[in-house]
């Protein structure tokens, strides 16, 4: 009997605390200045469209010729700007650790998330970033696209919402920035930059189940397991009931 109490109370009480977590998510605002409302960069030459929508968010654009002569993009002379940190686009393998780029206080700590989530539970930043651009320039044929690989952002979650509700640019824990050349000659003379600024700035918190009705480009979500205190504490005084129950017994 005593063996079977030492045993089953403690599963007793972690079942009843299974039902004390759900699934929920912080939907983030991308911000910006320099695009449409359809998040697009367009000129007479060409159409970037951006794409921030990822589960910690990530940099990602379709970069579209739209003249009826090639375009060359010059990788080797665009960058992407994360925190004020400078990266190029092109190198043969580079690593981007986001590491100490997100740092203020209303970060949570790593309990506060399912160990599922752990890219985005720790208080700050801790995925690495593979890019791999094979040329480091490419043509891009008349009236055809290109997609951009690839970059995560891994945006914590955030213990208060409201400290980066401000609409103002410098109040933002996150700025991104993409530096972008291309040519219409192929020897990459009279090249043409493209620089787009983006910050970010809270937007809601809610269960996980309504995540695709926020879908956007100019959004992304963080998510991870709430733990309720109320349900945690009804659900602990449960399982020692229970488990008293079976002591008299």
């Amino acid at each position: 009997m005593k063996l079977m109490i030492k045993y089953f109370t403690p599963l007793l009480l972690s079942l009843s605390l299974i039902s004390c977590k759900s699934t929920a998510v912080q939907i983030s605002t991308v911000e910006t200045e320099s695009l449409n409302e359809s998040f697009e960069f367009v000129n007479e030459e060409i159409r970037l469209t951006y794409d921030f929508w990822e589960n910690g968010g990530a940099l990602k654009f379709t970069f579209e010729n739209l003249t009826d002569q090639p375009i060359y993009i010059d990788w080797g002379h665009s960058n992407f700007i994360f925190n004020g940190y400078s990266h190029d686009y092109f190198k043969k393998s580079q690593t981007i650790n986001s590491t100490d780029v997100y740092t203020f206080q209303e970060v949570s700590t790593f309990d506060r998330l399912s160990s599922t989530f752990k890219r985005n539970a720790a208080a700050k930043g801790v995925t690495n970033t593979e890019i791999t651009i094979e040329k480091e320039s490419i043509q891009l044929p008349p009236r055809s696209y290109v997609n951009s690989d690839k970059i995560y952002l891994d945006f914590p979650w955030v213990e208060s919402m409201n400290a980066y509700k401000l609409k103002e640019k410098d109040n933002s824990p996150l700025h991104l920035r993409t530096y972008i050349a291309y040519s219409l000659n192929k020897d990459l003379s009279d090249l043409k930059f493209i620089d787009n600024e983006f910050w970010v700035k809270g937007f809601s918190e809610m269960e996980g189940n309504r995540l695709l009705n926020y879908k956007g480009r100019n959004r992304f979500y963080t998510q991870g397991l709430k733990i309720d205190g109320e349900k945690t504490a009804i659900a602990v005084a449960t399982g020692v009931i229970l488990a008293f129950l079976l002591i008299i017994k």
